[in-house]
């Protein structure tokens, strides 16, 4: 059994991105060592994360109205913030997909979970493949994926956008493609963006651990 986190409370600054990502790297040795993966399910304060193919120096702070973060992950730019849930699978890659060298089934169950959330919103989507790695609706990308791995452990994961707000990817376009974001619902509605979050979190427990 995994152990479960869930960073969101209304009454409080959401969590930001550097905190999250030592929170997961924290996890490591003991379950590179063999104690149980964890899930973390999160909502964010807004950042763009840059992936290890993206130089931070070469990246300027976006009118600086939105802060800047490095990750060791996987892919280029994205936007992580209010409206959008994260989900990390933080667990050894041979116990997830039954190889050492999994990390692609990894990336492919991700993109699959996001697949199956969307559907039970009656959303329909299609995988992109190479640069446009990630879920897409007809009008713009849904769910983006990037990961890394450190002692046969997976780290990062998914987000999935539930609605836009004013920071919504502001000055970035996902992955640096012509295109444009979509959102699970097209209001801001709290209910609605609790009830994708549980959903996550339900289908992440039967895909990644068999719950």
């Amino acid at each position: 059994m995994p152990e479960f986190y869930q960073f969101r409370d209304k009454k409080q600054a959401p969590w930001t991105y550097p905190l999250l990502d030592q929170f997961q790297k924290n996890r490591v040795k003991d379950i590179a060592a063999g104690k149980p993966g964890a899930l973390i399910l999160s909502e964010l304060a807004p950042v763009v994360t840059l992936g290890k193919r993206v130089d931070i120096n070469q990246f300027s702070e976006i009118n600086k109205k939105i802060k800047l973060y490095q990750a060791d992950r996987g892919g280029f730019e994205t936007y992580h913030g209010p409206g959008q849930w994260v989900l990390f699978v933080v667990d050894s890659v041979e116990k997830i997909t039954g190889d050492t060298k999994g990390v692609k089934k990894a990336v492919d169950m991700l993109l699959g979970l996001a697949q199956d959330v969307t559907s039970e919103f009656g959303v329909s989507t299609s995988l992109g493949q190479g640069d446009r790695l990630g879920v897409w609706t007809s009008k713009g990308k849904i769910a983006s994926v990037g990961v890394s791995v450190k002692h046969g452990v997976l780290l990062h994961g998914l987000s999935i956008n539930v609605f836009q707000t004013q920071e919504s990817f502001y000055g970035i376009q996902p992955c640096g493609l012509d295109a444009q974001p979509d959102y699970l619902i097209k209001s801001q509605c709290d209910r609605e963006f609790t009830q994708v979050g549980e959903m996550l979190k339900k289908k992440a427990l039967e895909k990644f651990f068999d719950l």
